[in-house]
């Protein structure tokens, strides 16, 4: 299992005006090239069932999950119930700084494929990382600095 962990800023903007935008999953799908589809099965104030389709290098990679959003701690829980992985679970968490929101991102994953799993799961990351810099630069233009790249940690599942 990889663990990936993304920090950026949303420079002059503050955690409560882009939590909103974060939480938008129906406009990722305007916003950024990377997501294909976002459909819900299920929505309500703090909970959502979402069915996603991403670009995945040439191809499309799919999953259902459920999305837990807790307003109060500005963050949004989601974990993979079906989909092309064995495994999908993250967290998006902001919170303000002098030089605006932090955003931080960071998911575990595990593509289900141990036989070739140091090969296909450092281009998963890979194309996760591109995925979420996608929809931060398409949902908040161009006033987002990444501060944190990925430096993924492989854990014993």
């Amino acid at each position: 299992m990889r663990t990936l962990d993304i920090v950026a800023v949303a420079e002059g903007r503050t955690a409560s005006e882009v939590f909103p935008i974060i939480s938008d999953f129906e406009q990722y799908q305007k916003q950024c090239d990377a997501v294909r589809s976002v459909i819900f099965t299920e929505k309500t104030k703090d909970r959502s069932v979402s069915k996603w389709e991403v670009n995945f290098r040439q191809g499309i990679m799919r999953w259902t999950e459920v999305d837990v959003f807790d307003v109060d701690k500005l963050a949004i829980h989601f974990e993979q119930i079906e989909g092309d992985a064995k495994y999908f679970s993250g967290t998006w968490e902001l919170s303000d700084t002098n030089a605006g929101c932090q955003i931080r991102f960071v998911a575990s994953f595990d593509m289900g494929v141990p036989s070739i799993s140091d090969i296909i799961e450092p281009i998963a990351e890979r194309a996760l990382e591109e995925n979420v810099e996608s929809i931060l630069r398409g949902l908040l233009g161009g006033r987002v600095e990444f501060v944190s790249r990925p430096r993924s940690q492989c854990l014993s599942s």
